[in-house]
């Protein structure tokens, strides 16, 4: 998976994120400034995530990061075995809300 993602300046979604907070609140931000708040959290979320591995980390509306420990897994793909020691995921539970949209 993904450690963290970058969202362009221009992309679409930083777009939109910039026009609901001109739209919903008085605060205005450009959409660089948005773009730079979305790398922190993509930043942000890990590194505190590894720091306390039991603590959940929520964006309201959308869902909840957390640590899960996976156990050690074994098996054989193609004839050979494989073995993938146990570590620890971050895992992100999407919230009913946004679950019952789709």
């Amino acid at each position: 998976g993904a450690t963290y993602c970058v969202l362009a300046p221009e992309h679409d979604l930083v777009k939109k994120i910039s026009e609901d907070i001109l739209n919903n609140t008085e605060v205005k931000l450009s959409m660089e400034n948005v773009g730079l708040v979305l790398d922190s959290l993509g930043r942000v979320i890990p590194t505190e995530l590894d720091s306390d591995r039991t603590e959940k980390i929520t964006l309201p509306g959308l869902g909840k990061f957390s640590v899960k420990h996976v156990k050690t897994r074994s098996g054989v793909a193609m004839g050979k075995p494989w073995t993938k020691e146990a570590h620890d995921e971050i895992t992100f539970k999407i919230s009913k809300m946004i679950k019952e949209l789709v």
